[in-house]
C-alpha cells in the first residue's frame, strides 16, 4: 500500500523565501541596498551578492551579475516592516529623492539609485505601502499592515 503524500505539511516548515534579482553591477547594487535603503552585506563577489535586513536576515535578497542585456529581467520582492519605521523610510526616502532634484520620481527623473513608483497609501486589501525601482528595474514594495502586528513583537525583545 502507498503512503499518502501531503507536499502541504511539508512545507510548514518554511522558514524563509529569499528572491534572487538580477544586476547589471553587482557593486553599484551594494552600494544602494546598504547606504540608501540600510540593507547589510552578507556576502559581496564580483558575480553575486547576499544582502539582509531584519532579526535573522528575515528579509534577504540575492542578485547575480547578468551581463547580458537580452537575458536581464527585473523582478519584484515585498518587504514587510514596522509601522513606525515604514513611515519614516518613505518619509527619508522623499527627501533623498527631494534633494537630488528628482521631486517623488513620479514625474522627473530617477535619482541615480533609486526611483519612488509609487507614494505611500493605503490599499483595499490592508496594507499600507509604497514602492521603488533601482538601478536595475527590480521592484521593492515596502508595506505594512493596517491593522494587527508589524512586527513590533520582534524589536521588543520578546
Amino acid at each position: 500500500m502507498a503512503t499518502s503524500f501531503n507536499p502541504k505539511s511539508l512545507v510548514e516548515s518554511a522558514w524563509k523565501i529569499i528572491p534572487f534579482f538580477q544586476s547589471r553591477d553587482i557593486h553599484a547594487t551594494v552600494l544602494l541596498y546598504t547606504k540608501e535603503l540600510g540593507f547589510t552585506i552578507g556576502s559581496e563577489e564580483p558575480h553575486f551578492a547576499s544582502l539582509f535586513a531584519g532579526p535573522k536576515a528575515a528579509s534577504n535578497i540575492y542578485f547575480s551579475l547578468c551581463r547580458e542585456e537580452s537575458e536581464f529581467r527585473a523582478s519584484s520582492a515585498m518587504i514587510a516592516l514596522g509601522a513606525e519605521q515604514h513611515e519614516a523610510l518613505y518619509a527619508g526616502l522623499l527627501a533623498r529623492a527631494r534633494d537630488a532634484g528628482t521631486g517623488s520620481g513620479l514625474s522627473a527623473e530617477p535619482t541615480e539609485t533609486f526611483e519612488i513608483v509609487q507614494e505611500i497609501r493605503d490599499e483595499e486589501w490592508g496594507f499600507r505601502q509604497f514602492s521603488i525601482k533601482d538601478r536595475d528595474g527590480n521592484l521593492i514594495t515596502f508595506f505594512r499592515f493596517l491593522e494587527g502586528s508589524n512586527g513590533e513583537e520582534l524589536w521588543a525583545g520578546n
